[in-house]
């Protein structure tokens, strides 16, 4: 038995151990809301995914002993804790842009209008607008809605990139549903729903962009697709480095399923 492929997930297995972190992940939320009022609405349910997706990278590492799939946690948190800085910005710009557009066409640049959220209104359950709750404004685009981003982009964009497009679809259809489900019951926080569901997507994008950068730069190692087989493979890369190898009259030992390079050997010598 190839030990070292046993210690890799194929995409069932993945699936399943996403379902059941997602399933514990929402149970363990919801009764730890003691203000919930009762078994909680459905939609309700769905404003704990950036819960369950953050809890995913410590289960999995937990139940599988990879060390890999933290960092998407990290990743959430990080589009969590940016989601204001990134608000500002944005305003920012916003703010230059209109007063630019204003001089160039002669009239009086307006003072830019400072952004007001309304209160919101919520059946006495966890609002979901934050990790906390109990939010009393609006606000362009929840935290919570750039951590799911941040932590589906990652995983998206790790797929394409070391496995192909193919191998993403199953996660690109996860994020359709799971975000689009979460901002239909998070819609009373948002201040404005299409642009807050459009910018949720590009925070994301662009946290998790960054730091898959920067995890594949300083330690590729640490990326989930280092472990997880797409198609039958590990890392494309090694799997390249074998076949070329195997050509030249090696006999290639099986990889750990860590992104590694595979190492040849000759003749009866082979393992």
């Amino acid at each position: 038995m190839d030990t070292n492929a046993s210690a890799s997930l194929n995409w069932w297995q993945s699936i399943l151990l996403a379902a059941s972190s997602a399933l514990l992940g929402i149970l363990s939320v919801v009764m730890a809301q003691s203000n919930a009022g009762g078994p909680p609405k459905p939609q309700v349910l769905f404003r704990y995914v950036p819960h369950f997706l953050l809890l995913f990278g410590i289960l999995a590492d937990a139940f599988t002993y990879q060390g890999v799939y933290w960092t998407s946690t990290v990743v959430g948190l990080a589009g969590y804790f940016s989601t204001v800085p990134l608000n500002t910005i944005i305003d920012g710009i916003a703010g230059l842009l209109g007063s630019a557009y204003s001089r160039a066409s002669g009239a009086p640049a307006a003072p830019a209008a400072p952004r007001i959220g309304t209160a919101i209104t919520v059946d006495g359950s966890y609002d979901g607008c934050t990790f906390q709750g109990g939010t009393v404004e609006t606000m362009p685009v929840p935290p919570t809605l750039t951590a799911s981003s941040s932590v589906m982009w990652y995983f998206i964009i790790d797929s394409i990139d070391n496995h192909g497009f193919a191998s993403a679809l199953g996660s690109i259809f996860a994020f359709m549903a799971l975000y689009g489900a979460q901002v239909s019951s998070i819609k009373a926080c948002i201040t404005t729903f299409s642009s807050g569901a459009m910018w949720g997507l590009i925070y994301g994008l662009t946290v998790a962009g960054i730091l898959y950068s920067i995890i594949k730069s300083v330690n590729p190692q640490y990326l989930p697709s280092s472990v997880v087989n797409a198609g039958g493979s590990g890392n494309p890369a090694a799997a390249g480095a074998a076949a070329a190898a195997g050509a030249a009259g090696g006999a290639i030992t099986s990889t750990s399923g860590t992104g590694g390079t595979p190492t040849g050997c000759q003749g009866t010598s082979c393992p």
